[in-house]
């Protein structure tokens, strides 16, 4: 949330109060302890634990409930790739946290491909301390066992394909829960076999929504 001060106008009526003290305003001071009026005009006047009353427009972006879906274009090489060998390098879901530290979690899945592979979708919080490119081995180091929130296997029997040499893995109700050290989360695809994508790209999308 952020708050802008706005010139004091005491409101008409009162419709709701509640406890604002787990909340972190931008440009403000402490509100531990604060209650919250809001007023017939829009703007929500604060009471402070010292009695000083002020008017403040509260505008919230990325809240609770608000869903997200962040497609990824991944460039990888159609070519051989051995058992552990990353997929396009580095993955970022850029705005997958409506903030740093908060939760949100990831309600389904998707990739598609011409081959359907199978994989394995590891999640972090940030980048890996040595970041690992496209066709090289995924390694961790001690370093990243904190930033890693884990991982979902993508299996051959989760692809559908039409006509035309084409799959889609689709995971649905995955509920992966996270959340990040910013606004991004990030993300590595793991070969789990001998495999050849067919293609130089494929196509990971999350869909989800913010917890937080």
């Amino acid at each position: 949330m952020s708050v802008l001060r706005t010139d004091f106008q005491a409101p008409t009526f009162a419709i709701n109060t509640s406890d604002i003290s787990n909340n972190t305003f931008t440009g403000a001071r402490s509100f531990l302890g604060a209650k919250v009026f809001n007023s017939d005009t829009g703007v929500w006047s604060i009471i402070l634990p010292d009695g000083t009353l002020g008017n403040y427009s509260i505008g919230s972006t990325n809240a609770k409930g608000t869903g997200f879906s962040i497609p990824v274009t991944l460039t990888v090489t159609n070519g051989v790739y051995s058992i552990n060998d990353v997929v396009g390098g580095l993955i970022t879901f850029a705005g997958a946290s409506s903030a740093a530290g908060k939760r949100s979690v990831i309600h389904t899945i998707t990739l598609s491909g011409v081959a359907a592979l199978a994989y394995e979708l590891w999640f972090f919080a940030s980048d890996i301390a040595t970041p690992a490119a496209d066709n090289a081995v995924f390694t961790l180091v001690a370093a990243d066992v904190a930033m890693c929130k884990g991982g979902i296997p993508i299996a051959t029997t989760d692809y559908l394909a039409p006509a035309s040499a084409f799959n889609v893995a689709t995971l649905r109700s995955v509920g992966f829960e996270y959340s990040c050290t910013a606004t991004s989360l990030f993300g590595y695809l793991k070969a789990t076999a001998v495999t050849s994508p067919g293609t130089t790209t494929l196509t990971l999308t999350i869909k989800g929504e913010f917890i937080d």
